[in-house]
């Protein structure tokens, strides 16, 4: 049984998460879920062999008069921060001076590819196979990419 009273710990901690603090203890899986309605959870921890599938410890919160929402909180926001590693970032992107047809380029006034003045001209858009892969990492990042600018070097440096 995890009891903090028992351990000597406060019941809250700015250092320990609320499921911390909620009773759990060890279940036999198979006696404990005929029959009842104890939410019984599999321990990822302990395993009775190679394979996960074959995992001998099983935990409840409600069988201890508990809950395992604060578990169960727990491990979702930690999915989502596990998936959102860029925090819908905005990404400013400077692109070369020099065309790399077809993978980044502007069209020119004439619709040829050779770079002129447009180059600077931020109304018209930097097109290619790159910035077909961003936006599709864009899509696929399901919101941790918010937004992506493309800019040009400065006439200084070239």
């Amino acid at each position: 049984l995890n009891s903090p009273q028992l351990n000597g710990f406060a019941t809250t901690s700015p250092h320990m998460s609320r499921y911390c603090f909620q009773a759990w203890c060890y279940v036999d899986r198979d006696k404990c879920k005929r029959d009842s309605s104890q939410e019984v959870l599999a321990g990822d921890y302990f395993f009775s062999s190679n394979d996960a599938s074959h995992n001998s410890l099983f935990y409840s919160y409600t069988t201890c008069n508990s809950s395992a929402q604060d578990w169960l909180d727990y491990q979702d926001a930690k999915a989502r921060l596990d998936n959102d590693v860029l925090g819908g970032v905005s990404l400013y992107i400077t692109v070369p001076a020099f065309y790399q047809t077809p993978y980044y380029y502007k069209t020119n006034n004439t619709g040829g590819t050779e770079r002129g003045d447009e180059y600077y001209n931020d109304s018209v858009p930097f097109e290619g196979l790159y910035m077909d892969y961003m936006q599709d990492l864009m899509r696929i990042s399901d919101g941790d990419i918010k937004n992506i600018t493309y800019t040009h070097t400065s006439k200084s440096s070239i």
